[in-house]
């Protein structure tokens, strides 16, 4: 039967906008739940409660919002601390630390535009 309900409420359901047909279901105690755009997301009550989605202050962006960690443990925490590093942050540390890349190695990978 899907297959020919399905558009005709389809037909209905685009005569008014999504907030009415809430609102008319609320009122004759219908269950109902809009579907959520993903902008709509990190607005949701439910999503901050849960804390699905999160605040970040990130170094240079500011704050930003991002996924929260599904998780949560009773003495560690488990969310997100520090940014991703930007390109290439790391690469002279990692090289020296255990690659055992010498400062004058990195020098010349710099120079000769390896790195």
């Amino acid at each position: 039967n899907s297959e020919q309900l399905v558009p005709l409420l389809d037909q209905i359901f685009a005569r008014q906008p999504r907030d009415e047909w809430l609102k008319l279901f609320a009122q004759y105690d219908l269950p109902a739940a809009p579907i959520n755009r993903l902008r709509e997301l990190t607005d949701d009550p439910q999503i901050i409660e849960n804390g699905y989605i999160v605040d970040f202050d990130h170094p240079k962006l500011g704050k930003i919002k991002i996924p929260g960690y599904p998780i949560h443990f009773s003495k560690t925490y488990a969310g997100t601390r520090s940014a991703a590093p930007e390109i290439g942050e790391h690469t002279e540390s990692v090289l020296k630390e255990i690659g055992g890349y010498s400062e004058q190695q990195i020098t010349q990978l710099r120079n000769e535009g390896v790195i």
